[in-house]
């Protein structure tokens, strides 16, 4: 146990850790007018009050309220004499004199009290976590990390208190609710595209929304990390911004991933003696490079420091953050201290949860990228599902998308072909339909393509090759893969 300071226990606080008139005021009218207790031990915690007189009698009343007692001046006494260790309240006269000297609060009073006194709660708190970070500090046993996560910790107990109610009525939500249809039949949508046609039309509004948590996922070299950073690297020269967490590469792997398939310049040709045709592609393109607001972090590896910098960059000035992509769940861990096997599925289900809060609380699409797991990666093409995904259940629980990636299989022997056709699955959608589209990867750029892009981008491929591709986007555009959706 820290020796901290703990200013719930001080009798005498400056004025900025609380206001001891008004804590006066709910007490007297408690004592005047037994009518309005319901309502304030309904908009009061006892943490509210700091003076130990007053949390005394806020405890007697709470006590007889729960048992359906009269609650007056002389039951309160009564029930204080028989609580143990209850400061503050010496004689009946003192509750008597609070009468006497205090005036009781209206409706719109004890609405402003609770206001005042919660506001001086969180400060005290906020107060208490800080002194218990500065005793952690002088612990040689605590790291920096450590305190710097119980202070986050702390801040989000506090945040969440905070909060404003999430209750709302329908006669309000009739209101806002007419206006966001308006914005629809207009065109207007507060989904963020893609960048894939096929994809934006199967999910619902054309593309992502605010809040929603979307799960790629795919086998080991199904492509997922390559579908997430195309949907990022699309975002950003759409105008917006995009924060990649790579759990697995380094962030110029990843500027390079991006880099070959805006040079047009095959992934595997940037290295050392770059050929002087590829070095000019890659050149001539740095400027537009330079403006893709993509930001990679490929040192977080934990749910609290992917919290803790996602926070911090989307309240910068400027950042215009429009999605965020994570690479991949198996790699997270909750916090930065080691997890036992043993406990890992439970470890996994809380950082899904926690995802999903963050996506609502930050209101951005959350891409999380995910493995799938043996019995999946063994299963046939149409065959993988939702179901699949690695080590917990509870992903396709909080997921609002799943997305799954099909790429086209390679027969045995051959080698993966330059340009492959891929059926992007969406298993679950929870306020839109299931269905499929197909992109295109390319794999020579480690990247994906709308199946429009075909032609232009077959100009790659030699002869033999060419046609078979030619072909291939043929055949899915004369089935209308494109426009695959089951209506949920």
């Amino acid at each position: 146990m820290s020796n901290v300071r703990n200013f719930k226990d001080q009798p005498q606080a400056p004025a900025r850790r609380a206001s001891h008139e008004t804590e006066q005021a709910v007490v007297a009218t408690i004592l005047r007018q037994s009518e309005v207790v319901p309502e304030i031990l309904a908009g009061f915690i006892a943490d509210d009050f700091h003076l130990p007189r007053h949390q005394t009698v806020f405890a007697a009343v709470t006590a007889l309220d729960e048992r359906g007692d009269i609650i007056n001046a002389n039951t309160i006494y009564d029930e204080t004499c028989r609580m143990p260790q209850a400061p503050g309240v010496e004689s009946l006269d003192d509750l008597r004199a609070i009468v006497r000297n205090t005036q009781a609060l209206d409706t719109a009073g004890i609405k402003a009290a609770k206001a005042t006194l919660r506001e001086y709660t969180h400060r005290r708190q906020l107060i208490d976590r800080c002194y218990e970070a500065i005793s952690r500090a002088e612990s040689p046993d605590a790291t920096p990390t450590s305190i710097v996560d119980f202070l986050d910790v702390s801040c989000d107990l506090i945040r969440s208190e905070t909060a404003q109610s999430g209750i709302t009525t329908f006669a309000e939500l009739a209101g806002q609710m007419g206006a966001t249809y308006t914005e629809l039949h207009g065109g207007k949508t507060d989904a963020i595209s893609t960048g894939f046609d096929g994809l934006d039309n199967i999910l619902a509004r054309g593309g992502m929304r605010p809040g929603q948590l979307i799960v790629i996922g795919a086998p080991t070299g199904g492509a997922k990390s390559a579908l997430g950073m195309s949907i990022a690297s699309n975002v950003a020269k759409a105008g917006g911004g995009a924060l990649y967490f790579s759990l697995e590469m380094q962030a110029d792997d990843l500027y390079e991933r991006v880099h070959s398939d805006v040079a047009s310049v095959p992934a595997w040709q940037i290295r050392p003696g770059i050929y002087t045709g590829e070095y000019k592609k890659l050149m001539d393109s740095i400027a537009e490079m330079s403006t893709l607001n993509i930001h990679v972090d490929h040192r977080s590896n934990s749910f609290v420091q992917i919290r803790r910098t996602t926070r911090n960059l989307v309240r910068r000035p400027g950042a215009n953050i429009k999605v965020i992509v994570i690479d991949y769940l198996q790699l997270m861990r909750l916090t930065d201290g080691a997890q036992s096997a043993e406990k890992r599925y439970a470890e996994v289900t809380a950082i899904s949860i926690q995802l999903k809060m963050l996506a609502k609380e930050l209101g951005l699409p959350i891409i999380l990228l995910s493995q799938i797991s043996r019995e999946g990666a063994k299963a046939k093409k149409g065959e993988r599902g939702k179901h699949h995904l690695k080590e917990s259940g509870q992903i396709e629980n909080d997921a609002d998308v799943v997305i799954m990636i099909e790429l086209d299989p390679v027969e045995q022997g051959e080698d993966p072909p330059k340009l492959r056709p891929a059926e992007i699955i969406i298993d679950k959608q929870r306020k839109g339909p299931t269905g499929s589209c197909n992109l295109i990867f390319d794999a020579e750029h480690i990247a994906f393509a709308d199946i429009a892009d075909g032609s232009a981008l077959s100009a790659r491929l030699r002869a033999p090759e060419k046609e078979k591709f030619a072909a291939e986007i043929k055949r899915l555009e004369d089935e209308g893969g494109d426009d695959d959706a089951i209506p949920f």
